[in-house]
């Protein structure tokens, strides 16, 4: 069965945040926690950061920190 974000790009031909093939990626915990928040704000940023540079910001912090909580939670009070 396809994910939705699989039927947006294969028969609407558009580009989607998050699909089927993303699911084991980093991304995956940011639409999470876009899908649980209850504050709209906090998830229109979030989303934002997936739409304009993916999960880069988190990944360059996490290089740094080399700790995969820390890094989401610091990128989450940034």
């Amino acid at each position: 069965m396809w994910d939705a974000g699989d039927w947006f790009k294969a028969v609407a031909k558009r580009r989607v945040l998050f699909d089927g093939q993303s699911q084991n990626s980093t991304r995956a915990c940011w639409i999470g926690k876009v899908l649980l928040s209850s504050n709209e704000e906090e998830a229109v940023h979030i989303l934002r950061m997936l739409n304009n540079d993916g999960v880069r910001p988190y990944l360059l912090i996490n290089e740094q920190l080399k700790d995969s909580l820390q890094s989401a939670l610091l990128l989450g009070r940034l």
